[in-house]
């Protein structure tokens, strides 16, 4: 079963690449559609990338571009790497909002609209 906040190998034209799950649990086996971002081994910084280390899991220090978005087939995701922690996402949750352009939400509003999903 695919979850949000596991990172997954997905089969490109040009090979393997790793990418993170950003989807909302309740579409994602519903569609057979995942919202994935791109993992890149690259030195990058910026509100839109997420640092991520062996201590989250990954084998090599690299890092989630939320810029680099998309949606794509569940049978394109292959292999199962690792699953982030909650505190993770909640990094990856401000890389979304930063990369969209979304206004910051008050705590408590997003405290309840995260309970929905």
């Amino acid at each position: 079963m695919m979850n949000r906040g596991q990172v997954w190998l997905m089969q490109t034209n040009g090979g393997d690449h790793p990418c993170l799950i950003i989807s909302r649990n309740a579409v994602i086996n519903k569609f057979k559609t995942a919202t994935v971002a791109l993992i890149s081994s690259k030195k990058l910084g910026g509100p839109t990338k997420v640092s991520l280390t062996t201590k989250d899991g990954a084998a090599y220090n690299c890092a989630a571009s939320l810029d680099s978005i998309f949606t794509v087939h569940i049978e394109e995701l292959k292999q199962h790497l690792w699953t982030l922690a909650p505190n993770k996402m909640l990094e990856v949750d401000e890389a979304i909002r930063v990369s969209l352009g979304l206004p910051e939400a008050e705590p408590s509003s997003y405290a309840s609209l995260t309970h929905r999903f």
